[in-house]
């Protein structure tokens, strides 16, 4: 699958996201950039079926110049007459594309955004997307509260940044990739979505496709840094590319990103996932016989020049493993639930009674599950007592003294 996502301010702005994956049968890659623009005027972000999108393609250029912000969306328009002419050959499922059309007439600013619907034996759908609207299509609307977070995601941006486009839009990649994370780290390839994404702006009759060059540095005290140098620009033949470089910015690879009528079968697995997100802990997979785990983080923080006290952090988080249907599939999924949090201050003496343990994973008889969630509060979460109940080696993990 892939993921394209719009979000429109008003009657001139927006931003988009979009990722790299292509999924073709049971192999994956990184390797194209699925946006398609036959001039300056009109630009399509595709998802769906490959093979359908290429045959539509193919003549587009015939009915380019007489698509206008005028006709778009009309029904007996003419764009919307030749998607039809593609619409009733069984062999092809479903194509959908959220695209952009741009006035010829630069003074009047105006811009239309839309969404395509091409379904085989039933028709073509193009409808407009409105002022404060949040779109997304290929494996999007089956991501869990996607829509009302990036939302409430940009909303909030927007106090602090104005309406600084690429600001914003970097605000919804980060909120549609930390919402796939809570989903767990397989659900990357289960949805068929990379781990890094681009992001563009339509501002009145300006279209930007954002070049970005990128140092990240990711530490973890479970796991070793995370270090990475790449861009995502152009080379000197004008293909859209990844860069990848090493500490001394010397290139290491160089990843093509192919549009949609370059596209051939998918040979190789070229996933880049410079965050190693796909790679991380996932209780959906550790834990998929069972219907829910939770999870214990404590952090242990000796007194310093912030923290005046011997500080332990603690919160409970109970994360339920429900099943989607998403394509052809079924898969599991994380949902985390609200944490139970509480920090208390300790003696030097009992600081060292508390292990720095950070993320803990236990799982609790499914006849008890009740009980345990009505008792746990920050009244309880520290009840050694109550905890050693539940929770095994918790003497080990969380607590080293004496339990009455």
């Amino acid at each position: 699958m892939t993921i394209h996502a719009v979000y429109r301010f008003d009657d001139e702005s927006a931003i988009f996201v979009s990722d790299f994956r292509v999924t073709e049968k049971n192999n994956q890659a990184d390797i194209s950039y699925k946006f398609f623009s036959e001039d300056e005027n009109l630009g399509l972000f595709l998802s769906g079926d490959v093979g359908l999108w290429k045959q539509i393609l193919e003549n587009f250029k015939k009915v380019a110049a007489e698509i206008n912000v005028n006709n778009i969306c009309e029904d007996d328009g003419v764009f919307k007459e030749y998607l039809l002419n593609y619409a009733f050959d069984p062999k092809y499922s479903i194509a959908k594309a959220i695209g952009f059309v741009i006035s010829k007439n630069n003074e009047d600013k105006k811009n239309v955004i839309f969404q395509i619907e091409v379904i085989p034996l039933c028709g073509v759908s193009i409808q407009p997307i409105n002022s404060n609207t949040f779109l997304s299509i290929g494996a999007g609307p089956s991501i869990p509260h996607l829509e009302s977070r990036v939302v409430h995601k940009i909303k909030r941006d927007m106090k602090y940044f104005g309406m600084d486009y690429y600001q914003l839009a970097i605000g919804m990649r980060q909120e549609i990739i930390s919402t796939i994370k809570l989903c767990g780290a397989s659900s990357f390839s289960n949805f068929g979505i990379s781990p890094f994404m681009s992001v563009s702006s339509l501002v009145g009759t300006h279209f930007v496709i954002r070049g970005e060059d990128i140092a990240l540095s990711k530490y973890s005290n479970s796991s070793s840094p995370i270090f990475a140098k790449y861009s995502f620009t152009t080379n000197m033949l004008g293909d859209i590319v990844i860069v990848i470089y090493n500490s001394n910015r010397e290139v290491i690879d160089e990843i093509l990103l192919k549009d949609i009528n370059s596209l051939t079968s998918v040979k190789s697995q070229k996933i880049f996932d410079p965050e190693q997100l796909e790679i991380a802990f996932d209780p959906a997979v550790e834990f998929s016989e069972h219907p829910f785990v939770y999870l214990l983080h404590q952090w242990v923080i000796p007194s310093n020049d912030f923290f005046e006290s011997n500080t332990v952090y603690r919160s409970i988080k109970k994360i339920k493993l429900v099943d989607i249907n998403f394509g052809n599939s079924v898969f599991k999924i994380t949902c985390p639930l609200n944490p139970v949090i509480k920090e208390i201050k300790v003696s030097d003496e009992d600081i060292v009674l508390f292990p720095d343990s950070r993320d803990h994973y236990f799982l609790i008889d499914i006849a008890l599950e009740k009980k345990f969630d009505e008792e746990i509060s920050q009244d309880t979460l520290f009840n050694h007592q109550f905890l050693n109940n539940y929770i095994d080696d918790y003497s080990i993990h969380m607590y080293k003294g004496i339990i009455d």
